[in-house]
């Protein structure tokens, strides 16, 4: 997985805490623009700590074809350097056709349950290799090794991509590299990378917690902006 003058950038919120057990590590909106204007989605991510496992929630509203199409994206991983995978549960409706998604970890197999408009599909069973991350863990990652990327110097991970249904969840490979701070890296206090993954290269800007401020994809030329509660919610009609 994006511009407007009338988005409110929350550029400085701190890092939030509901309790000392279960810190929450980012509580953000964002919105999706493509091009140079159409509004195409707005999301709604939050990440937390609880009982040294790390719990990613993302809400996905999307404009596709005169629709608005929702996914819920949740993943649970260890809270360690390699994150690693412990379920995910994906869930899409596009029109009429809902799609449920469940993978769960055991040891080094991931058990992957589809259903597709109430149709079960057989278990598909995939060896996960080392230091493969749920993709939706990606901003975290970069959080957990953000003191080791090193300017101008690339850095790969593995991901796999929790809908990825169509290549049978096959992990894809990726890098990143981090880059010469830039005028709106130090008006935001963030940390300007390169992504490259999917053949898609990115910009991104984030905080040390890996939580995104905005994101500049140039291959599919999208861009993604922080945004406030209000705005995203608003942002299919402020056309």
């Amino acid at each position: 997985m994006n511009k407007k003058t009338a988005l409110v950038f929350l550029f400085f919120l701190p890092i939030l805490s509901e309790s000392t057990e279960n810190p929450v590590l980012w509580d953000r909106w964002y919105t999706v623009t493509v091009g140079d204007k159409a509004h195409y989605g707005y999301y709604h991510d939050r990440v937390e700590i609880k009982e040294n496992k790390i719990f990613f929630q993302d809400h996905y509203w999307k404009n596709e074809e005169g629709f608005i199409n929702e996914e819920h994206l949740g993943g649970l991983v260890q809270n360690n350097p390699e994150l690693t995978p412990l379920s995910f549960n994906f869930q899409s409706k596009y029109r009429s056709t809902e799609t449920k998604i469940n993978g769960t970890a055991e040891g080094n197999i991931l058990n992957i349950k589809i259903s597709k408009s109430n149709q079960e599909y057989p278990i598909i069973r995939k060896v996960m290799p080392k230091n493969m991350i749920f993709e939706v863990f990606f901003p975290v990652w970069i959080g957990k090794h953000m003191s080791t990327l090193k300017e101008g110097k690339m850095q790969t991970f593995l991901a796999l991509l929790e809908d990825n249904i169509e290549v049978g969840f096959s992990p894809v490979s990726g890098w990143v590299r981090k880059e010469k701070s830039d005028a709106f890296a130090t008006k935001t206090k963030s940390q300007k990378i390169t992504v490259n993954f999917q053949n898609s290269t990115s910009i991104w800007y984030v905080e040390n917690t890996g939580a995104p401020v905005k994101i500049v994809n140039q291959t599919q030329r999208f861009t993604v902006e922080m945004s406030s509660e209000k705005v995203a919610k608003s942002f299919f009609s402020a056309l």
